[in-house]
């Protein structure tokens, strides 16, 4: 099997990052929008969309007669990657070779197979900007579409596959699709259609675009949402770039693509337990555990044998909000530095102080709350009450700032102060909010993660 696409590749992996790199002119996104969605099947179990031109535009670039002028900082990142042939790419790209229009992109799953469409300024442009990167003998007209091994081209449309070779057939058929057997006929594009977010999607839970690595922990991931919601089906998410901050939400729809009804009785984080926390951290997080949420957990770990009792016993006596302030991973395995609270019934603790002393933890009681310290004390930019100030109305609140989100990801810098995630109660379902805030408030914060993505 030969490689993904490059031009695939970078907006498969970073969706909301292509827009710098695919030049063109800029149309009416919401028409085109609509027009691409006619081509995308009814059944495809994931839609995502976005923008290339108000990307553009929010990454700080400007466009003029088809060529993208980059800002002083994505130019001199652009000007480090030390692959040539990337660089060549993105330089061709930038420089408006590609002939792919400054307007709306779709990518869609159909079955184990992932596409990316969008609207051409130029195709005969499009066509020699592929073949000059792909191997094999180029385009050529098979069953009415012209076609290359990973791309084809009807009119002023394009279509790139994520892996194997593309079928002309799948392109004839998404081309020629009726309206009644296309995703625009249907409810889903009225999500789609409405979103004011830069990008937006609507996937399948059973979707392979969520990247399950095998069919065991699908089933095991489909067994524990359906556990927690009612008709869980869709995921439905949105993300945003602004100055100085990107925000994202995401809901579980329904098999009507309503809001999926939790099956947790739901509770709130109690801000003033939060603030029992003795320091700061490089991470936080805080979670509204009521003991009838607690059962339920219980109950559903205790089907999955005998960890899952063991577990059933340590958690047992959580009856409120559970809050820790984590330090930096050391990296060998081992507890990293931390204090928590943990509210209780006051009873019933002894697998809880069990599991505590295990992972070599202080732990006493304060009325009935638990308190916990590792022997290290923890330190970072999230404080106590800067969670408890994220956790108002959550049922879930985690906050990082930019030394553990460097850690979890691998990265040696990145231009983000603090990441916040918020899990509120909304109409007996749940809804994420995301904000990533940058290290100043009139940052452009696509264009720093552009910049940082071409530096590495």
């Amino acid at each position: 099997m030969h490689k993904m696409p490059s031009c695939f590749r970078i907006a498969a992996a970073v969706v909301a990052l292509t827009a710098v790199l695919l030049a063109g002119c800029s149309k009416d996104s919401s028409a085109d929008l609509s027009d691409l969605l006619s081509t995308v099947p009814a059944e495809a179990d994931a839609v995502i969309t976005f923008d290339l031109g108000n990307l553009v535009r929010k990454a700080g670039c400007k466009v003029d007669d088809g060529k993208i002028e980059l800002s002083e900082a994505l130019t001199s990142a652009v000007a480090g990657i030390k692959d040539p042939e990337e660089k060549k790419m993105l330089s061709d790209m930038v420089g408006g070779k590609s002939g792919v229009e400054l307007t709306s992109v779709v990518i869609f799953t159909q079955g184990y197979r992932t596409y990316m469409t969008g609207l051409l300024s130029d195709p005969d442009a499009f066509r020699k900007f592929t073949e000059s990167r792909e191997a094999g003998p180029g385009f050529s007209d098979r069953d009415g579409i012209s076609c290359s091994r990973t791309a084809a081209v009807k009119g002023n449309q394009f279509w790139i596959v994520s892996a194997g070779d593309l079928d002309p057939l799948d392109v004839k058929v998404f081309a020629t699709l009726q309206e009644s057997k296309s995703f625009s006929a249907g409810e889903s594009a009225d999500l789609i259609l409405g979103s004011k977010d830069d990008v937006c999607g609507l996937v399948s839970v059973s979707s392979p675009l969520i990247g399950f690595s095998d069919m065991a922990t699908q089933m095991q991931a489909q067994m524990v949402l359906q556990s927690l919601f009612d008709d869980a089906a869709f995921f439905d998410f949105g993300v945003s770039f602004g100055k100085g901050k990107m925000t994202g939400r995401a809901r579980v729809l329904d098999g009507k693509l309503k809001p999926a009804r939790s099956n947790l009785p739901l509770g709130k984080v109690d801000g003033s337990t939060v603030k029992l926390l003795g320091g700061s951290g490089d991470s936080g997080l805080a979670i509204g555990l009521p003991a009838k949420a607690v059962e339920k957990i219980g109950a559903l770990l205790a089907k999955t044998g005998g960890i899952g009792k063991l577990y059933q016993e340590i958690i047992a006596p959580v009856d409120g909000t559970v809050a820790f302030m984590i330090g930096s991973d050391s990296g060998d395995g081992s507890v990293p530095p931390l204090e928590g609270v943990i509210a209780t019934r006051g009873n019933g603790l002894s697998a809880l102080a069990s599991a505590a002393d295990q992972f070599g933890l202080k732990w006493r009681m304060d009325g009935s709350n638990m308190i916990l310290s590792s022997a290290v004390k923890p330190q970072g930019p999230i404080t106590p009450d800067m969670l408890a100030k994220e956790s108002a109305g959550t049922v879930v609140a985690y906050m990082a700032g930019s030394k553990a989100l460097q850690s979890r990801i691998g990265a040696t810098s990145l231009p983000v102060s603090t990441l916040a995630l918020r899990l509120k109660p909304s109409g007996g379902s749940l809804e994420a909010e995301i904000e990533v805030k940058g290290k100043s408030d009139d940052q452009q914060i696509l264009a720093a993660f552009l910049t940082e993505m071409f530096r590495r």
